[in-house]
């Protein structure tokens, strides 16, 4: 469904146009800096990102809750032109959202279309700044809510 040309793309990490189709096994994991995020005070944050790009293989199933531990946001992509997909976009949100106690902020969903079987998808091509501002807004409320739990958790040890 495109999740690691999209992770690629995210992270800066590579060129996006070439190369053979190599399915992820398991998760790849990219980390990079992300500056000029704003928070809620307008405050300028440059936070560090951990990317992890999961394979949709359900074979690494029974690996999914090494993944989502400690998950503080999730990026949920899917090809709508596969059936497959659109029944397990519930199951993947159960499992790595809800059952994580995420809030819907901290969630994003990407239908990934690839024109006629290229390696890239419409939208990166077409709105390439459209989507990192939307992913640099996913991750200024991912990093709100972490914020607000990390706050929470440091009160409760000091009042207990």
């Amino acid at each position: 469904s495109g999740k690691s040309v999209l992770a690629n793309f995210l992270a800066e990490a590579t060129d996006l146009t070439g190369g053979n189709y190599r399915p992820t096994k398991g998760v790849r994991i990219l980390e990079f800096e992300c500056s000029g995020l704003r928070n809620n005070s307008n405050r300028t944050l440059n936070v560090d990102v951990e990317l992890w790009d999961c394979s949709g293989n359900s074979d690494y199933e029974s690996c999914w809750p090494a993944m989502w531990k400690d998950t503080h946001g999730v990026i949920i992509v899917y090809n709508q032109d596969n059936l497959d997909h659109n029944g397990e976009i519930s199951k993947w949100y159960t499992h790595f959202v809800s059952q994580q106690g995420l809030r819907d902020s901290q969630c994003m969903l990407f239908a990934h279309l690839k024109p006629d079987g290229s390696k890239q998808s419409a939208e990166l091509n077409d709105r390439p700044e459209s989507i990192k501002q939307e992913f640099r807004t996913f991750l200024s409320h991912v990093w709100e809510a972490w914020a607000a739990k990390r706050d929470q958790e440091e009160l409760s040890i000091v009042n207990n």
